[in-house]
């Protein structure tokens, strides 16, 4: 089934972001942990040492920020640069078959075998579809269907052939 070119609305936009950063591992707050225990080094440290008091306050206070600002900052920042590529991007064709996915624009063609895709999800606007444990690859809007068939039909083709779970280990058969 062919999907009708599309630019990404900015709801959809934030829905797309919304979905990948709930998919991410280690959030911002576990990447910041290395430097609040280097701040409480420092206070332990500058403790002992009368000549520089002012030290330990000043960086408990920037690490502070970091951990305050940051996750806002870093959050905003990635729907500006989202609606920034999108504002340039060209309109795609995609095109679902049962063998694979396929993206076209007036410059390039891009066809990827469902076995290349880790997993996907569905949101109340969008079907994205991850490339990596947290990264989507393609994101598809369901308004750019034209039924209500086609997007079931599509829904039918990701549950069969985007694997669930990726694989934990070797193979195992039964003993002979």
């Amino acid at each position: 089934m062919t999907i009708a070119p599309f630019r990404f609305t900015r709801e959809e936009a934030w829905e797309a972001i919304r979905a990948q950063l709930r998919s991410r591992k280690r959030s911002i707050w576990v990447r910041s942990f290395p430097y609040s225990v280097i701040a409480v080094g420092f206070l332990l440290f500058t403790g002992s040492v009368p000549e520089l008091p002012w030290l330990a306050p000043a960086l408990l206070m920037l690490v502070g920020l970091i951990l305050l600002i940051g996750p806002i900052w870093h959050g905003y920042s990635s729907a500006d640069r989202w609606m920034a590529g999108q504002s340039q991007a060209l309109p795609a064709e995609h095109l679902i078959e049962e063998e694979a996915l396929t993206r076209k624009t007036a410059e390039i063609c891009i066809q990827c075998q469902w076995a290349g895709l880790a997993r996907f999800e569905e949101t109340r606007r969008l079907f994205l579809l991850y490339v990596t444990a947290d990264r989507a690859g393609f994101i598809i809007p369901k308004r750019a269907f034209q039924s209500e068939v086609d997007i079931e039909n599509a829904r039918r083709i990701f549950r069969q052939r985007i694997r669930r779970d990726p694989p934990s280990g070797f193979p195992v058969g039964q003993a002979p």
